[in-house]
């Protein structure tokens, strides 16, 4: 068995021209925009995961400047919809949110991760084409490929485990913010 570890493809990637949706562009006149990727997935649920995001989520809310585009990864069904709904819907606070829906194009995806100014996703490519359009991102480990993600861009210190509590995940966001919206030079040139 011939085995060989290589970049993800995804670093490769022709990217689309992005197009930024209505609603987001609405949002992102007057409010700071952290893009929230989640992924339906049972230890997140029993490790309390999605509620942990919310309390960080509402924490970050609290400076009043903040708004959060939901931006779902899987096509072709509502797979990451359900997931990053059930964490908005725990916002006990007045911060404006949308969701993309399910089906949008990749351009208006992409274009949403792009007005951002930070991203806190479960999902590897999220955060892959986050790093690859100079946001920077906070990884929510459900897989050891998200945590290799990070730790390869010398970010380990950003991506946490599924059972990372609301205080974790706000400190780990909150530096990502700090950031102004562009990922560290060296993390540029590893990327």
């Amino acid at each position: 068995l011939d085995v060989r570890v290589m970049p993800d493809p995804v670093y490769g990637l022709r990217l689309p021209e992005r197009r930024l949706p209505d609603s987001v562009r609405r949002l992102r006149a007057g409010w700071r925009l952290v893009a929230v990727n989640m992924r339906p997935w049972p230890a997140a649920e029993d490790e309390g995961t999605y509620t942990a995001v919310a309390q960080a989520l509402a924490r970050l809310a609290q400076g009043g400047d903040i708004a959060f585009v939901g931006v779902p990864m899987q096509a072709g069904d509502r797979v990451d919809d359900a997931a990053i709904r059930s964490v908005l819907d725990q916002l006990d606070t007045a911060a404006p949110t949308v969701v993309l829906p399910w089906e949008a194009p990749v351009e208006e995806v992409l274009g949403a991760i792009e007005a951002s100014e930070a991203l806190i996703s479960m999902r590897l490519h999220a955060s892959l084409l986050a790093h690859r359009m100079d946001v920077p991102a906070v990884g929510i480990a459900y897989d050891p490929k998200v945590t290799e993600h990070f730790a390869q861009l010398g970010l380990a210190r950003r991506c946490l485990p599924l059972s990372a509590g609301a205080e974790q995940i706000h400190h780990a966001a909150d530096a990502a913010l700090a950031l102004g919206g562009v990922v560290e030079p060296d993390v540029a040139q590893r990327v």
